[in-house]
């Protein structure tokens, strides 16, 4: 019995050379480097300047104040790169169809903005200060839960976290429940954002 087929209908991206797939091609194709000098915080301290950050997102006009503040970055990257893979395809999650598509997402490290901030949070004010948030932002299951909300999606939901090989791991393992047929169909999504 041959499996069958699994093919990719969609893509998204957010990354440091462009937050579409058409400008970021556009971008790698021309040569343009996405490294430039840290903006997301202060690198006096450290040896190095430079690496590549993701410009031009801004969280509170794609989510909302109360939701971006609530969501960590790794995330938000998760959900907005899945949300344009979703209408490239033309995918329209349906009724019982629901329970047949799934969402799987590598990421290395998850929210550790999330706890790196909160960390300073308790330090400077006491640990009654800090975000009754903390768990759901930094968990790297949280953001195959908050995409999979998003889009209605109601099978097979995890994370794959296995450091450099976490994206390789997602797209295979979405893969092999397709072949299994335990899954019509999957999201899948690397995420990270490691910069504080």
């Amino acid at each position: 019995m041959d499996s069958p087929r699994v093919v990719i209908t969609g893509m998204g991206i957010i990354c440091p050379v462009g937050n579409d797939v058409e400008t970021a091609w556009a971008n790698i194709s021309q040569g343009h480097s996405g490294i430039d000098r840290y903006t997301l915080f202060d690198p006096a301290d450290i040896k190095s300047h430079m690496g590549g950050e993701v410009k031009g997102f801004d969280p509170v006009a794609e989510f909302g104040k109360k939701e971006a503040r609530r969501i960590d970055r790794f995330t938000q990257f998760a959900m907005y790169a899945g949300a344009q893979a979703i209408r490239d395809s033309g995918f329209v999650v349906k009724g019982d169809a629901a329970d047949r598509v799934g969402v799987v997402i590598g990421t290395g490290i998850g929210g550790v903005a999330s706890m790196i901030n909160e960390n300073e949070v308790m330090q400077a004010k006491g640990a009654r200060f800090v975000s009754p948030f903390l768990v759901p932002m930094m968990l790297p299951d949280s953001a195959p839960g908050r995409v999979a909300l998003e889009f209605g999606m109601k099978g097979p939901n995890l994370s794959m976290t296995s450091a450099c090989a976490s994206a390789g791991n997602a797209i295979g393992e979405a893969a092999r429940m397709i072949r299994e047929g335990r899954v019509d169909a999957m999201v899948t999504v690397c995420t990270e954002a490691g910069l504080v």
